[in-house]
């Protein structure tokens, strides 16, 4: 009985150690991403990608946190974005309606949309854009390049 509260205690102050070295990863960098962005996602599937082309993208991003966006002729709503330390963002978003409405993949329920997005390198962006059914685990999850521009 003793040895089992020794591990316990042990095992608890692991954790609050652990808990205190974790950094918070500092505001989004908005700044170096602010402006109208346009381009395509195209699946990385070579199916999926002769089927249905580039879909149009275009971001809007402000540097006070103003974010705004279309998928398609989708508009993408509760955008919200996430800070990586290398200096990239992630965006996530809902869609106000299906996205492909005809061909293989018509609609499927996927009104999530994740981006991933590298920094900027002259007036380009890269990156990957997932079209989900949620935020969490979706193994109906389609993948696609992400390539912008800014205007």
């Amino acid at each position: 009985m003793r040895k089992s509260s020794l591990l316990l205690v042990a095992l608890l102050a692991a954790v609050a150690v652990g808990c205190c070295l974790v950094r918070p990863l500092p505001a989004p960098p908005l700044e170096s991403f602010a402006g109208r962005w346009k381009g395509g996602a195209r699946f990385l599937n070579r199916e999926l990608a002769t089927e249905y082309g580039a879909l149009p993208v275009s971001l809007e991003l402000g540097a006070d946190g103003a974010l705004a966006g279309s998928l398609g002729e989708v508009a993408l709503g509760e955008l919200q974005a996430f800070a990586f330390e290398f200096g990239g963002l992630e965006m996530r978003a809902k869609l106000a309606g299906n996205v492909l409405t005809t061909g293989s993949l018509a609609p499927q329920g996927q009104h999530c949309v994740v981006l991933l997005l590298h920094p900027e390198h002259a007036g380009q962006i890269e990156g990957n854009l997932h079209l989900k059914s949620n935020f969490a685990f979706d193994v109906s999850m389609r993948v696609c390049a992400l390539e912008l521009r800014r205007e």
